[in-house]
């Protein structure tokens, strides 16, 4: 029997929960204050708003790919398309994550998949571990590629990106080498492992996710992977890109290339702590890599553009926010009952679903 994990994890008020709400709330002033943005001025025309619904049927739509992408992981070849139900996990983790600090709403998502398909959390949660771990792979492959575009500068942004990237390949690298040879595994894991029982589950997670890596490979979908992989960035793009011209920004400014660097960036803004839904940090953010976009396209950084980067910054939470309380709130009535435990009278859960060794 697995352990009642519950959801005591977010009940859990720690010191990176305090430190990301100070810093949320420090950034959002200044991306108000720095670009003077009143927020009683702001107004959406009939065209912006129709560009403000298409990035939130855009992100909906990348969300969806998302979800495809996560039940790769639990796919056998010939298997049925229709399970697991990843989207509703997804959907219901992504609406905590409205509300919760620190990402939490990822422990949700894993605790409600893990209680709907009947398999240990453990599994579970190394699933999302697996995505994040191939996702920090393919953001190496896309700041290769933003470089290619823009040479590197000596500009704070473009330096965070560099030495994530830089960080992610050596890890992926390290990987490889683990793989390859044993020894190098069971040295590194018998220090990890002398932490005793917090070091038994970060190697029960390990090992789950080695497992769900080898999994799509050798039941032949890592071309289904990237694919949906590669969408979900895709749209993400497109859903800045519409988000640009909904703020009202022009000139070369709102281009597919200021997108590209939002969806890059987005990847980094995602992992500071901050208050739910990235509150602050997002919009201090995106002000900070739009200043950037209009420098590398000769733009102006006059009183009118600030604040429309400004505003950009809470059109793109604001694309975020909507969707996941609407879509995950929807899921959370139908399916909330594996978050809290099961009534008589609900139908079976869904049959037991694990990776292969």
């Amino acid at each position: 029997m697995q352990p009642d994990y519950g959801l005591v994890l977010s009940d859990k008020f720690n010191l990176r929960s305090v430190l990301g709400f100070i810093i949320s709330g420090v950034l959002l002033w200044l991306a108000i204050h720095q670009s003077g943005l009143e927020l009683r001025s702001i107004h959406m025309s009939m065209t912006e708003g129709i560009y403000f619904a298409g990035s939130m049927f855009a992100f909906v739509l990348a969300t969806w790919f998302q979800s495809m992408r996560a039940k790769i992981v639990w796919l056998k070849r010939g298997a049925n398309w229709k399970e697991p139900a990843t989207f509703s996990s997804l959907s219901i983790g992504n609406f905590y994550n409205c509300v919760l600090p620190g990402n939490l709403g990822d422990a949700v998502r894993a605790w409600h998949f893990a209680r709907r398909q009947r398999i240990p959390f453990a599994s579970s949660l190394a699933s999302i571990i697996t995505e994040k771990w191939l996702d920090a792979q393919m953001f190496v492959v896309i700041s290769v590629i933003l470089f290619m575009i823009s040479p590197l500068s000596g500009d704070y942004i473009f330096l965070a990106i560099y030495y994530t990237a830089t960080v992610a390949a050596l890890l992926g690298i390290l990987y490889l080498l683990m793989l390859r040879y044993v020894l190098l595994e069971k040295a590194l894991w018998r220090i990890v492992v002398a932490l005793r029982r917090p070091g038994r589950f970060l190697y029960r997670i390990y090992k789950y996710a080695s497992w769900q890596m080898s999994g799509i490979r050798q039941h032949g979908f890592v071309g289904a992977y990237l694919f949906f992989c590669s969408g979900a960035f895709l749209l993400n793009v497109a859903q800045f890109f519409l988000l640009l011209k909904a703020a009202g920004i022009s000139g070369p400014v709102a281009s597919v290339y200021t997108a590209y660097l939002t969806a890059v960036s987005m990847m980094i803004i995602a992992f500071i702590p901050s208050a739910p839904g990235n509150v602050g940090v997002l919009h201090y953010g995106l002000y900070l890599v739009l200043i950037l976009a209009a420098k590398i396209n000769g733009a102006g950084t006059e009183h009118a553009a600030l604040q429309s980067y400004a505003l950009f910054g809470i059109y793109t939470h604001l694309s975020f926010l909507v969707p996941e309380v609407v879509v995950g709130g929807v899921f959370l009535l139908r399916d909330g009952r594996y978050l809290y435990g099961r009534w008589p009278g609900d139908a079976p859960v869904a049959k037991n679903i694990t990776p292969d060794a």
